[in-house]
C-alpha cells in the first residue's frame, strides 16, 4: 500500500495526524492555485480553510483508490467559483466594471471579437506545434482528452499536460484581455 493511500485510510477513520499530513502536503499548492484567481490573500485563505474543513467533514467519502488531489482541487474550485460569483454581485465591483466597460467602448482600442481572435491567433502561433494542435482539438474542436489521446497515439496524461502548458502560455499572453472580456460579458 503506498504512503498516501495509507494516510487517506487513516484520515477516513478520523486520524488527526493523517489530516495534518495531508494538509501539509497540499496546502501550499492549493493556496497558489486559488490565489491566482481569488484576487486577495484574505479570500484565498478563507477558501483554503473552507476546503480543508470540508475534507475533514467529508473524510468518510474519500476513496483512496481515486485521485485525492483531484477531489481536493475540485472542492476548492467550486468554492472559488462561489466566491467569484459573490464578488461579482458586489454593487461597487459592478459599478467599477461598468465604468471600465464605458471607457473601453469609447476608446479607440475597443476590444471586440475580431481583435481578440487576432490576438489569440498570435498567442497560439507562439505555442509549440503539439501544444497548439492539442489546444485546438480540445478547446476549438470539442474533443475530449481521451479522444485526442487516441487520435495522436499518445498517453492521455501527456494530452492533459500539454493542454495545461498551452493554457498557461495563453493566459500569460492574453490574461488581462481574457479576464476583462469574461467579466464584461458576464455583467451585461
Amino acid at each position: 500500500m503506498d504512503r498516501e493511500r495509507e494516510t487517506l485510510e487513516r484520515l477516513r477513520s478520523g486520524d488527526k495526524a493523517a489530516f495534518s499530513e495531508i494538509y501539509k502536503k497540499y496546502v501550499s499548492r492549493l493556496w497558489r492555485f486559488i490565489r491566482q484567481y481569488a484576487g486577495s490573500d484574505l479570500a484565498t485563505d478563507e477558501i483554503v480553510q473552507e476546503t480543508f474543513f470540508r475534507v475533514w467533514t467529508h473524510r468518510r467519502s474519500i476513496d483512496p483508490d481515486k485521485s485525492f488531489k483531484s477531489w481536493l482541487f475540485k472542492i476548492a474550485y467550486n468554492l472559488l467559483l462561489k466566491e467569484l460569483r459573490r464578488q461579482l454581485k458586489n454593487p461597487l465591483l459592478k459599478e467599477y466594471l461598468e465604468s471600465i466597460s464605458e471607457r473601453l467602448v469609447n476608446s479607440p482600442k475597443k476590444i471586440d471579437y475580431l481583435y481578440f481572435k487576432e490576438e489569440l491567433d498570435k498567442a497560439k502561433g507562439q505555442l509549440p506545434a503539439r501544444q497548439k494542435e492539442i489546444f485546438e482539438m480540445i478547446k476549438e474542436g470539442g474533443l475530449s482528452a481521451k479522444e485526442v489521446s487516441a487520435r495522436l497515439s499518445i498517453k492521455e496524461q501527456v494530452v492533459r499536460n500539454q493542454l495545461s502548458s498551452a493554457l498557461k502560455s495563453l493566459r500569460l499572453h492574453l490574461g488581462h484581455m481574457l479576464l476583462l472580456i469574461i467579466i464584461l460579458t458576464g455583467i451585461r
